[in-house]
This record gives structure tokens, C-alpha cells and sequence, in this order.
């Protein structure tokens, strides 16, 4: 039985849904002439899926996996379906308008992943298929602006993967870099734990304080603190604030904590530093 195809496209952009019925075999490429998402939901007998001219993969449980493949990377393999209905609902996108819509480098989301998982974009794929299955409930214009977000999360998700010759340096990339910069900032006030961090740019706990030290010249706890610290500096010499409201404000879990890690830092108390601000 032939595939069923629902194809939408828009400039630079292009979604697809099919739908395949039944045990049968099947054989595919992609020629890499544009970046490609989709989320699979397939169960294979048998098969195998090459990148380029890497070697064979052989993943047979395609249920919620997902595959990205950049421009110019290419992809090919077969497959024996089980007897069930099967799916996948995929994107093509070009660079030159989205990135200056998005205002993103689509070209730095990273190189080719092949059946992770990720569930915010697994999300919006899902409610791209449902869209495209379901074309008397919703419009184009609503897919399309999927198709936009599928993007953002796309980038995301590259943002979060250390690339080949991170892994190979053991230092962060510069995207990592300033992802986990901006997070730290943004939760200063939250307890941050060293897992919660790894997971942020896909590592183990163990490689990613090796990676962060080697790349901030210093380990995860001392940076979060030194980090608290300067935060706690302004808010000393910018307002009034109590120095219990401060030390919550920082992410320290009592007045006490604070004062010494502060003394610890700058050799002095936090009213000492706030009155020889003024």
C-alpha cells in the first residue's frame, strides 16, 4: 500500500505527515539540501539507517524518537514495518528568512542527531501532526506558526548538545557557555544543583564539571557562588534591603551563610562592604 502524504509549505518552510499501513519494506534518502526534524512513530522487523557515510545503525523501536539532520548532511537506510500503522510527521527548513524572522543562527543548532528524544519539541511535533491530520479543525496559518516554534526548539535542543569537537577539547561550547551563563543568572534565588546543570547541555554530572572548569577556569559551585556574591554586591550598594532579604535573594539559605560566604569573598561584612560603597 502506498503511503498517505499531507504536504503544507510556505517560504523556506515545508511539514509532512504520512502515513504508512500495514508490514511492508521500505527504502529512503535525504539529500541533505535542507535542515530536517521530524518525529517518528514507527516499529520495525528489520532495517538499518546510514548518515552520510558513517556506519550502520540499527534502531527498531521508533515510537516518539525524533531525528535532526543539518544542511548538507545526508541519510538513507530501509526498513520492515511491523503490521500496524505507522507515522511521521517531518520539517524542512531553509536558513535566509527564518533566521532573519527568528533572529536566531539556525545554522549553530548543532550537528546531526538521529532517534533522541526531547520533550518540548517532541510536543509541538505532535500538535503538527494533529494539525496536519486534522485539516477541517485547524488552519494553516496555525501550523505554520508550529512550524516557526518546531525551529526555536530545534535550536534549543542543539544549543543544549555538546558538539563533536567539544567532546573531543572536554570544554563546553560557546552556545553552552552562555546558555548556562544566562541560567545562572536567571536563578540566582533557586537552589542550582550540578545535575541540574549537566542536563541543561546534555552531559553527565562527572564530564560536565570537567568541562566546566576547563571552560570557566574554575568548578561549577565556586562560579554559582562568585556569581551570588556580585549579585549580592549590587543589591547591597543599590537599595536598602535587609541583609536576610539579600541572602534570599542570592540563593543562600540563611543570613549566616551569607555573611560568611560574603566576608570569605571581599574580607569584609555586608554592611562593612555596603557603607564603604557610600
Amino acid at each position: 500500500m502506498s503511503p498517505e502524504t499531507v504536504v503544507r509549505a510556505w517560504q523556506d518552510m515545508t511539514v509532512e505527515l504520512v502515513h504508512v499501513a500495514g508490514s511492508v519494506d521500505l527504502q529512503y534518502r535525504l539529500n541533505g539540501l535542507a535542515h530536517y526534524i521530524a518525529l517518528h512513530d514507527m516499529t520495525m522487523l528489520d532495517g538499518e539507517t546510514r548518515l552520510d557515510e558513517s556506519a550502520t545503525m540499527q534502531v527498531l523501536d521508533l515510537h516518539d524518537r525524533m531525528t535532526f539532520l543539518p544542511l548538507g548532511c545526508g541519510i538513507s537506510g530501509w526498513s520492515r514495518l511491523t503490521d500496524r500503522r505507522h507515522s511521521f510527521v517531518a520539517l524542512h527548513f531553509r536558513t535566509a528568512t527564518v533566521e532573519a524572522e527568528l533572529e536566531i543562527p539556525v545554522a549553530g543548532t548543532g550537528g546531526p542527531d538521529v532517534y533522541f528524544q526531547d520533550r518540548p519539541l517532541q510536543a509541538t511535533l505532535r500538535k503538527m501532526q494533529f494539525a496536519l491530520g486534522n485539516p477541517q479543525a485547524v488552519n494553516d496559518m496555525y501550523i505554520e506558526t508550529l512550524a516557526m516554534l518546531a525551529i526555536l526548539e530545534t535550536h534549543r535542543h542543539g544549543m543544549r548538545r555538546p558538539s563533536i569537537d567539544a567532546v573531543a577539547s572536554g570544554r563546553l561550547t560557546h552556545a553552552q557557555e552562555r546558555l548556562l551563563r544566562d541560567y545562572i543568572a536567571d536563578n540566582l534565588s533557586q537552589r542550582i544543583s550540578l545535575g541540574e546543570l549537566a542536563s541543561l547541555v546534555g552531559l553527565s554530572r562527572f564530564h560536565f564539571a570537567r568541562a566546566f572548569k576547563r571552560t570557566f577556569g574554575t568548578p561549577p559551585h565556586r562560579f554559582v557562588t562568585a556569581c551570588r556574591i556580585e549579585k549580592a554586591k549590587q543589591l547591597l550598594v543599590h537599595g536598602a534591603l535587609p541583609v536576610s532579604a539579600i541572602a534570599a535573594l542570592t540563593g543562600f539559605t540563611s543570613a549566616v551563610q551569607f555573611a560568611t560566604a560574603f566576608k570569605r569573598a571581599t574580607a569584609l561584612a555586608p554592611l562593612q562592604f555596603r557603607r564603604s560603597q557610600r
